[in-house]
């Protein structure tokens, strides 16, 4: 049964603020800086062009390759998303292995994949018939 009380930006935060940035990850992937130490055109780990970059965008920072041929697909990507690409996880599991990694990661079942007021059912129930549904004949189908 999915935890509809999880709350995805607050744990994301909670890494961020913990020290879990684009950076950490990258360096914990066995990424290094520029020789000037700054994380600007040093060598991407997917392409290893030294076109990559890190930058910042409204409050967070994002890892882009610049390289128009690079593999990443020239697409920005925050930690759960560049964590999945670099261990070829789908973005799900990034997230997870971001909180994980972070050590604020909390198992509280699954996550749910659709806002929590839709009407997907989550148990499936095998259907029995009512009174109301029975054949006029007054029989039960065969099983």
């Amino acid at each position: 049964m999915a935890n509809h009380n999880f709350d995805s930006e607050a744990s994301i935060r909670d890494a961020r603020l913990k020290g879990y940035t684009v950076e950490k990850i990258l360096t914990e992937f066995g990424v290094k800086p520029a020789s000037n130490r700054q994380w600007k055109s040093f060598e991407c780990p997917f392409c290893h062009c030294k076109k990559a970059n890190v930058f910042p965008h409204e409050g967070i920072r994002l890892f882009k390759c610049m390289f128009n041929a690079c593999s990443s697909d020239g697409k920005a990507m925050a930690e759960p998303q560049l964590i999945a690409r670099l261990s070829n996880l789908t973005d799900r599991e990034g997230f997870i292995q971001y909180l994980k990694m972070a050590g604020v990661w909390k198992d509280v079942g699954k996550i749910p994949l659709k806002h929590p007021t839709s009407n997907i059912q989550t148990e499936a129930r095998p259907a029995t018939p009512t009174a109301t549904e029975r054949p006029a004949n007054g029989s039960l189908p065969e099983a």
